[in-house]
């Protein structure tokens, strides 16, 4: 069995892991460079190594991308360990 590690507090995610996936989107028939090129890169990471997140993170990284904890807390996502 492979043992999955947070990419963000280098913790053992256990039997379940999360990943973010974020993509661009247009309202025209044809995609924009900038769309085009985040949708490759998400390609990219899939086809590589994409980081994987253990639930209290993913928990912590979508309240700040929500701005939930970002209001009360001022809390700011990093990629270091949390103490």
């Amino acid at each position: 069995m492979t043992e999955h590690i947070c990419g963000r507090c280098k913790r053992p995610t256990g039997k379940t892991w999360y990943t973010i996936e974020i993509y661009g989107h247009n309202d025209g028939p044809m995609g924009t460079v900038d769309s085009m090129t985040q949708n490759l890169s998400q390609i990219m990471l899939k086809m590589g190594h994409q980081k994987e997140y253990c639930k209290q993170c993913k928990e912590e990284i979508e309240n700040y991308i929500n701005c939930d904890e970002v209001i009360k807390e001022k809390t700011y996502i990093t990629d270091g360990p949390r103490k």
